[in-house]
């Protein structure tokens, strides 16, 4: 079908390199988001949308990056009102096969968290290998700099843990001069 410019749309479309040979790839691309929906792994979802498991598993991988570019949007959109901000570094994967004396730390996130609104933003840091039986690496002041100068107003009380890139942010670069502690031993 083409375009008012000339373009066809299947040269434009995404789904092309998975429609081949006569698949009608936007409904298994629907099929693929129900089942995904719904919680079904690939495995069990290849038979409902009727393909192959390499193709479920591009679908699934599709939709995955679709998803986490739309929640990376939100947060970056995202403007707190006044209250306290919560920050805390997180991660959601460690990988310990791919080296022998390394973990990586896969996933990691910046979570700010608005305390009386509920809303919480996912800022995405960098992976991170460290030995293997050590603690979680700590949150670098090159990962929190931005978001915090981003999201911080005038109106907002600041709460962090210990880790010191926290410390370090809120003191020098944005000159708040308070700091939250947990218990007596971290003064």
């Amino acid at each position: 079908m083409p375009l008012e410019n000339g373009v066809s749309f299947n040269g434009m479309d995404p789904f092309l390199p998975l429609g081949q040979g006569g698949h009608d790839i936007h409904k298994k691309f629907l099929l693929a988001l129900y089942t995904m929906g719904l919680k079904i792994p690939p495995d069990a979802a290849q038979h409902i949308i009727g393909s192959s498991y390499d193709t479920t598993e591009q679908l699934f991988k599709m939709i995955k990056v679709a998803l986490a570019f739309a929640e990376l949007h939100r947060g970056r959109s995202i403007e707190f009102p006044a209250g306290t901000l919560e920050f805390d570094g997180t991660a959601t994967n460690i990988s310990r096969a791919q080296y022998r004396k390394y973990n990586v730390h896969c996933g990691r996130f910046l979570v700010v968290y608005h305390r009386e609104s509920k809303t919480y933003v996912l800022e995405p840091m960098p992976e991170c290998k460290v030995k293997k039986g050590s603690a979680p690496p700590p949150e670098s002041i090159a990962d929190v700099l931005p978001t915090m100068e981003r999201t911080i107003k005038a109106s907002h009380l600041v709460s962090s843990d210990s880790a010191k890139s926290f410390s370090i942010v809120i003191k020098k670069h944005l000159k708040i001069k308070c700091t939250a502690y947990h218990r007596c031993a971290q003064e």
